[in-house]
């Protein structure tokens, strides 16, 4: 606990800042770790074990388990989504979530549930989404909390460590 700000940089977690999660985790027995950058559109997320995980996977993971069909990804984004094969359509943008919002319009011309992430693991979701729980509406700017919500709702009685041995 801290009150005063502790900068911590989503794409680039330090040692030291690892190994304090790794520590907690071990310590209190967590499910997993949960911030966000100040402005909340970043998440950081780590496993059970502490081990924070890439922006990029917690997107991918998230995209998985909301059943998206097509992406929007930046360049810098892991490969393992395309090697994942888990959606109909991967649009490849350039760095930055105006260039991600932007491939939005044609990806939802042609398919159904349309998403995007960057590197740093700020989600946006370009479809609105229905289930028998009701509606999830679209927001196409970053978003820390979905994600968060999605890995720990996919790891239910896994772990959010299992998640990551499905992955390429």
């Amino acid at each position: 606990r801290s009150d005063v700000f502790v900068p911590i940089d989503t794409e680039a977690v330090s040692a030291e800042d690892q190994a304090k999660a790794q520590a907690w985790a071990a310590q209190y027995g967590f499910d997993a770790i949960f911030s966000t950058d100040g402005d909340g559109d970043r998440p950081l997320l780590s496993d059970e074990d502490g081990n924070w995980l890439r922006g990029d996977i917690v997107g991918l993971l998230t995209a998985k388990h909301l059943g998206i069909q097509a992406l929007a990804v930046p360049v810098s984004c892991n490969s393992a989504i395309e090697q994942s094969q888990l959606f109909r359509h991967i649009e490849r943008t350039r760095i930055g979530s105006p260039y991600v919002i932007e491939a939005f319009a044609h990806l939802a011309a042609r398919f159904d549930t349309v998403a995007g992430f960057e590197a740093n693991g700020g989600f946006l979701l370009a479809s609105s989404l229905k289930n028998t729980h009701g509606e999830l509406t679209e927001l196409p700017t970053r978003d820390a909390l979905l994600p968060a919500l999605a890995v720990l709702a996919a790891s239910k009685g896994r772990g959010v460590a299992a998640l990551l041995h499905d992955l390429p």
